[in-house]
């Protein structure tokens, strides 16, 4: 018997999909423009690593009373299947 393996991916990087992020913001009715102009850029203005600042801010928003609730991975899959046909088409000698 072998062990299987599970892996949660999710384009935090966008290289993938344009701006997933944004778009999950956008999904659950947090402004993104607050969040990125505001609450990311005053941890990256107290001395934070851009993606740590905007990880740190999303992951503030997960809970109960707040807006993206408990963010299940079936909640990340769901939003997942509304982004076929964004993805980047990649270089042309891998088609």
């Amino acid at each position: 018997m072998t062990d299987s393996k599970l892996a949660v991916i999710f384009d935090f990087d966008d290289t993938l999909v344009p701006d997933t992020t944004t778009q999950l913001l956008q999904k659950y009715g947090i402004n993104t423009g607050d969040f990125w102009s505001k609450d990311v850029k005053s941890l990256i203005d107290s001395g934070y690593e851009p993606t740590l600042a905007y990880l740190n801010k999303f992951l503030e928003n997960i809970g109960k009373d707040r807006p993206f609730g408990k963010l299940t991975n079936k909640d990340l899959r769901d939003f997942g299947k509304t982004l076929d046909g964004k993805f980047f088409s990649g270089p042309s000698n891998f088609r």
